[in-house]
């Protein structure tokens, strides 16, 4: 009953809100659509392998959002300077839930009330380095529909 009384009292707020809300998921669901509907986007992580690990290893992980995630790329990597001479393969390890983690961040969990994130369809790893590198560039190749593809995702 109170819940009815403050919302009848605060209406242009609350519909101010709502359509803030609605508007907010079309938007993300037309960015989503083109991306999910086109070529696919990709993305590279570096997760550290354990949070006590003495050796500070870093794992390095390739996400693919898409429809239809490729079962095996090849990669050639460019860190710091130093370039790999060849591709090497990676094959796809499956459904990957790439923001754990982030789950204490409260500004991140309001964004996702409005606007969640898609999970990553493949992913595939591509190295493990002692130490996390500064900059970087990942070449990957793969095959779609017979025909091959190419992606460069660099970071900073």
């Amino acid at each position: 009953m109170r819940l009815k009384l403050w919302i009848k009292k605060h209406r242009k707020g609350c519909l101010y809100l709502l359509v803030f809300v609605v508007l907010t998921r079309i938007l993300l669901a037309l960015c989503y659509f083109s991306a999910w509907s086109g070529a696919g986007q990709w993305r590279v992580m570096c997760h550290m392998d354990l949070a006590d690990n003495p050796d500070h290893v870093w794992s390095g992980n390739i996400y693919y959002y898409g429809i239809h995630a490729p079962e095996k790329i090849w990669v050639r990597t460019t860190l710091d300077e130093w370039t790999d001479d060849q591709y090497y393969e990676s094959v796809n390890y499956g459904f990957w839930d790439d923001r754990c983690g982030e789950a204490s961040n409260m500004s991140r969990i309001f964004l996702d009330v409005i606007a969640p994130s898609l999970p990553a369809r493949g992913a595939y790893s591509f190295m493990a380095m002692g130490d996390r590198s500064k900059s970087g560039k990942i070449e990957i190749k793969w095959e779609e529909n017979g025909e091959m593809k190419y992606a460069v995702v660099e970071w900073p």
